[in-house]
């Protein structure tokens, strides 16, 4: 197996065509030769990838022996396909691309990842990268399918963490159901609610959530809003599979 001086690995966000005709190539042979046929059958994907300017590329010695390519969202991103060269693996390129790609999500606003974990043996690799398993609640378990994959998540910027029990004055509480059932229930997550000296939230609350799932802002006893997360506030909630707020707003 090659080694690999890291001195003289590079990772472009704006790969050329000539970069993008060598993954071709590699990914044409491993069709040919290996019982694993790599993304080859995903050719289209990435040329739509290369064409958005959603793709990098990781090279040893100006030669590409890896790529990932991904989906922006306003703030969340999914990673789509992702492959290191056969002879240059276990070497740690995999992981360098990765968090390359991760800190260029965060330069550019995205504060949630997530990836469906194809083939399956890539799992550990992600988890290893601080990827996760999304919830284990009925209406995700799709998501949880080993068979198939799992799906995983990561949030990429300082958040607000999920307590067990609210301690602070103010809080939001999340139900993994819809507000026709929540009120015969306890929330499953807590958060306690802190603000900057300038009044915004000292972090965001971002978890993964589907759109019917219902929420509730409290201030001490008071209820100040308790309803389905598409409903609560388009201005403060951006959602896919996330619930994304930086903000509170009556």
């Amino acid at each position: 197996m090659k080694e690999s001086n890291h001195n003289q690995i590079t990772i472009c966000f704006s790969p050329t065509t000539d970069e993008l005709t060598e993954i071709y190539r590699w990914l044409e042979e491993e069709e040919r030769l290996e019982k694993y046929a790599g993304f080859y059958c995903n050719w289209d994907s990435i040329i739509y990838s290369f064409e958005r300017k959603e793709i990098a590329i990781i090279s040893d010695m100006g030669s590409p022996v890896g790529f990932m390519s991904w989906i922006l969202a306003e703030k969340t991103a999914k990673i789509q396909l992702a492959e290191i060269k056969p002879g240059h693996r276990q070497q740690g390129l995999g992981k360098k691309l990765t968090n390359t790609v991760l800190d260029h999500f965060r330069n550019h606003g995205i504060f949630a990842v997530k990836l469906h974990c194809q083939p399956q043996t890539s799992e550990q690799a992600w988890k290893k990268i601080g990827f996760k398993n999304f919830p284990e609640v009925e209406e995700m378990q799709f998501l949880n399918n080993e068979e198939e994959g799992r799906q995983l998540y990561q949030i990429l910027v300082p958040h607000q963490e999920v307590t067990e029990r609210a301690d602070a004055h103010e809080t939001l509480e999340l139900w993994p159901v819809g507000s026709h059932m929540s009120d015969n229930i306890p929330s499953k997550w807590i958060f306690n609610i802190e603000y900057s000296p300038n009044g915004a939230l000292a972090k965001p609350i971002i978890a993964p959530a589907k759109h019917k799932w219902n929420i509730c802002w409290k201030k001490g006893s008071e209820v100040i809003k308790n309803d389905s997360i598409k409903y609560f506030s388009k201005s403060e909630i951006h959602f896919d599979i996330f619930l994304l707020i930086t903000e509170f707003s009556q």
